[in-house]
């Protein structure tokens, strides 16, 4: 199979769909990481320490990869990371720079996201605002955990969210992740940036 020239060799074209991809409110690439890809972050923190999340933002487990991986692992993921980002912007066309932020979080029963988005442009100081959100999944051995968006009418399917795919949506776009009724789902979740919003 002939690599796909945007995306570059980390996956050929053959092995992976992209689902939603003209002008919808988001990408989802199905099957587009290999096992090994997800294996390999998986194995990566296993010694870390998960924090206990139960707020106005759902309720989760969530590990900073920033904090609890050597430099070399940590960025090793952004650049698997960069060919997607790059592919799934040529749908959103906004101004981006750099991926940030990594996590892993997982979901167990009752676990779940509450209506959010990512992109705090009110209360931000930082010099740049988030643009894009990435969510990659590494784990989906649950029930339930629809995920929905606020500004689609178009439903996710559950088969759309097998592990080794990836979600991409702009980071203003609010959705939410149904609670987990059995099992888990353990997914990495990264912040795109750009220059702030004007």
């Amino acid at each position: 199979m002939e690599d796909n020239p945007i995306l570059g060799s980390l996956r050929s074209v053959g092995d992976y769909s992209i689902l939603n991809y003209k002008k919808s409110p988001f990408v989802i690439y199905k099957n587009f990481f290999n096992e090994q890809d997800c294996n390999d972050i998986l194995c990566q923190y296993t010694n870390g320490t998960f924090k206990k999340v139960d707020d106005y933002r759902g309720k989760f487990l969530t590990l900073n990869l920033e904090q609890n991986f050597h430099k070399e692992k940590y960025e090793s993921v952004i650049n698997k990371l960069y060919p997607i980002v790059k592919d799934a912007n040529k749908n959103f066309m906004l101004d981006i720079m750099d991926i940030e932020s990594l996590h892993i979080i997982k979901f167990q029963a009752n676990h779940y996201f509450e209506w959010h988005h990512d992109c705090d442009w009110w209360y931000n100081d930082l010099p740049y605002d988030n643009k894009l959100t990435l969510l990659m999944i590494l784990e989906n051995n649950c029930d339930g955990g629809d995920i929905e968006q606020f500004h689609s009418t178009v439903k996710i399917s559950p088969s759309f969210l097998e592990k080794n795919s990836v979600y991409v949506i702009p980071s203003y776009f609010f959705y939410k992740i149904n609670p987990i009724t059995k099992g888990q789902r353990t997914i990495l979740f990264a912040n795109v940036i750009g220059p702030k919003f004007k």
